[in-house]
């Protein structure tokens, strides 16, 4: 047998070993979402629908006293309220009118609003008004009609205060 014939599996052999070793590494989405932090890093990120969104800078990510007995945190397009005076410690997120916290999201130009809180946390880990931090994490699943749900899964947000 020609010595080219025997040479020619093992380079099939060689050559398919090496495209079968060459793969994309797949990153886990949560793993481009910025650390939970609580030094007022002014860091945001969430999974929504389980695609990564994340960002940094006090024009993305700020927390305010708006009212008296309102304390309101903008995470890029989500914003999370409290009425009364909120503490560390977690809550429920529910529609407006049925409890103390609630969540809303302005997605592709459209307002998933209060009303529309299907369920959700939201974890304040420090609300520190003396040095204007506020950090936390959140879930929230909001649904503007049967069928249209938006699911915010492993949010994280640290951000000064506008007091």
């Amino acid at each position: 047998m020609p010595a080219s014939l025997l040479s020619r599996p093992a380079l099939l052999l060689t050559a398919l070993l090496l495209l079968s070793g060459c793969h994309k590494e797949k990153v886990d989405p949560i793993d481009q979402l910025p650390p939970a932090t609580t030094t007022g890093a002014d860091t945001f990120g969430y999974l929504l629908n389980g695609q990564p969104v994340f960002g940094s800078g006090r024009n993305r990510v700020r927390g305010d006293w708006t009212l008296p007995g309102h304390w309101s945190c903008i995470v890029s397009a989500v914003g999370l309220d409290v009425l009364g005076t909120p503490q560390p410690g977690t809550y429920a997120l529910v529609p407006q009118l049925r409890g103390p916290a609630s969540g809303r999201i302005i997605y592709k130009g459209k307002l998933y609003d209060y009303r529309s809180v299907v369920s959700g946390t939201l974890h304040l880990t420090r609300l520190d008004r003396a040095a204007a931090i506020c950090s936390g994490e959140f879930n929230l699943t909001i649904e503007a009609e049967p069928g249209d749900t938006l699911r915010i899964t492993n949010g994280r947000f640290d951000c000064h205060m506008d007091l």
